[in-house]
């Protein structure tokens, strides 16, 4: 998967997540290098209009 981003870049390419799966399923060893990982969601402070699939911005 393409990534356009640097947190898209650490979730598929670093840490190989999966689209639509929670990072805690990965098995990569690195993830023992973060503390206080989430099992869902994303917060980030940028901004991303609503479109009609996302129509609700967090």
């Amino acid at each position: 998967m393409p990534t356009t981003d640097e947190m898209s870049h650490l979730f598929y390419n670093e840490l190989g997540g999966v689209v639509g799966s929670s990072i805690l399923s990965s098995s990569d060893p690195d993830l023992a290098l973060f503390t206080n990982i989430q099992p869902s969601g994303c917060v980030s402070s940028t901004y991303f209009p609503p479109t009609p699939d996302f129509p609700q911005a967090l």
